[in-house]
């Protein structure tokens, strides 16, 4: 018959050592149940000795438990901690690389983006140089064409009136007919006959008929007609001058 035949599964888990106490206690028990063997009759030794097994077993997973891992487990542990290392460091060192390719294109593209920007500003600011430049020589050019088209308006202005003296001085050594030469000197050109009448036939209420109806207030005829009325007036009304005798003295 086997020696481990009365051993089972539930047994070896029931009584698990798990403490200190636990372990002496089953060092105990191992003691007393070999004394019991040594002494006992051949009915009951294979009992003892299957009992005795299981202690034995329990005792000697306690104290490798307690030992801890041996000096091959360290040594692998070790290895799987140094391996582990290194692997934690390459992996570090990629992420450390590929933060400072990702860092280098930033600056880059940051670098790009404000050389960028200034040569924007640049074109910009040149854009409202030329633009001001442009204004101001516009401006220039417009007040010399306005000085010269004053400077040729005071110019013909100037002809225009020594063409007018030069005719007039030339009608007034031509011209026979008086009349005419009012006319002309009052810039009338419809040749009134109503006005020729009272230069030729002069009538005081006539006179005050017709400033009435060549007063430029009241009508569309220029001051000229009003200037030909009064010297055609004063042609046929001489001022007479009564001396006082002061005068005589």
């Amino acid at each position: 018959m086997s020696t481990f035949a009365g051993l089972t599964g539930d047994s070896g888990k029931s009584d698990e050592i798990e403490t200190e106490n636990q372990y002496r206690n089953k060092k105990k028990k191992l003691r007393q149940l070999r004394e019991k063997l040594s002494t006992s009759d051949d009915s009951k030794e294979e009992e003892l000795s299957v009992k005795i097994k299981i202690l034995e077993i329990l005792i000697d997973e306690w104290e490798e438990k307690q030992k801890g891992p041996t000096k091959k487990q360290g040594k692998q542990k070790k290895t799987r901690d140094a391996k582990n290392k290194r692997k934690r460091e390459k992996k570090k060192r990629e992420e450390d690389v590929l933060l400072e390719r990702e860092s280098a294109k930033n600056r880059e593209y940051w670098k790009k983006y404000n050389a960028e920007k200034e040569r924007q500003r640049e074109r910009q600011r040149e854009k409202e140089s030329h633009e001001r430049k442009k204004r101001v020589e516009e401006r220039k050019r417009r007040e010399e064409e306005a000085d010269k088209r004053k400077a040729q308006d005071r110019w013909r202005n100037t002809e225009q009136r020594w063409e007018r003296e030069r005719k007039n001085q030339q009608r007034t050594h031509e011209t026979t007919d008086p009349i005419t030469d009012l006319f002309e000197r009052c810039e009338i050109t419809d040749n009134p006959s109503d006005i020729r009448d009272l230069f030729t036939r002069y009538d005081k209420k006539k006179y005050h008929k017709l400033t009435i109806k060549y007063h430029p207030d009241k009508s569309s005829y220029h001051v000229g007609y009003i200037t030909a009325l009064n010297r055609i007036k004063d042609k046929h009304n001489l001022v007479q001058v009564k001396h006082d005798e002061t005068w005589t003295k």
